[in-house]
């Protein structure tokens, strides 16, 4: 469990205390209360949208359904942002969140594949060279090597070139009174 002081005072009733953590450092929690959802039995009371706080911290919020997004604080190692749904009951939960990761590539991903390229296009230019003398095997060699070197490139500069990303994940506990 998070490091953080549970308030004494007690719940209210059709309200849950969630404690809200991530695993990457502090975020910024902001929360919208989605009102089309009622459980059965339920209250039609407005929840909470806005601003919740920075985390690890304690919320009291209406029973209901909320999305909450997270971001990075500026300046820190977790400037980047997730989001995730999170039913709130009446009593405390605790919420944990690792948060997904998204990386977009760099120019410098593409170095090693331009490298194997220009070395497949002067093996193919070399062997085309050579061959013209007639020298047999050694020139077929070179074009086939600088050609599959090229494709292989090809390949390697499509992968590297792609954006890759990893969801979030949730842990969510109840707390017995």
């Amino acid at each position: 469990m998070p490091r953080v002081q549970l308030p004494n005072t007690p719940l209210a009733p059709n309200r849950g205390r969630v404690v809200l953590d991530t695993t990457r450092g502090p975020m910024r929690v902001t929360a919208k209360y989605d009102p089309s959802f009622v459980p059965p039995g339920g209250s039609g009371e407005k929840g909470v949208s806005g601003e919740l706080c920075v985390t690890p911290c304690v919320v009291d919020l209406p029973v209901g359904r909320y999305r909450l997004f997270f971001s990075g604080i500026q300046g820190s190692e977790s400037s980047f942002g997730d989001s995730d749904d999170l039913v709130v009951n009446e009593g405390t939960t605790i919420y944990r969140r690792a948060p997904g990761r998204y990386r977009t590539p760099s120019p410098v991903d593409q170095w090693g594949p331009a490298a194997l390229g220009v070395v497949g296009t002067v093996a193919v230019i070399l062997g085309a060279v050579a061959s013209r003398d007639g020298n047999g095997a050694a020139p077929t060699a070179l074009i086939g090597g600088g050609a599959a070197a090229m494709i292989g490139s090809g390949i390697w500069a499509y992968d590297r070139s792609r954006a890759t990303q990893q969801d979030g994940a949730s842990t969510v506990w109840r707390l017995e009174p």
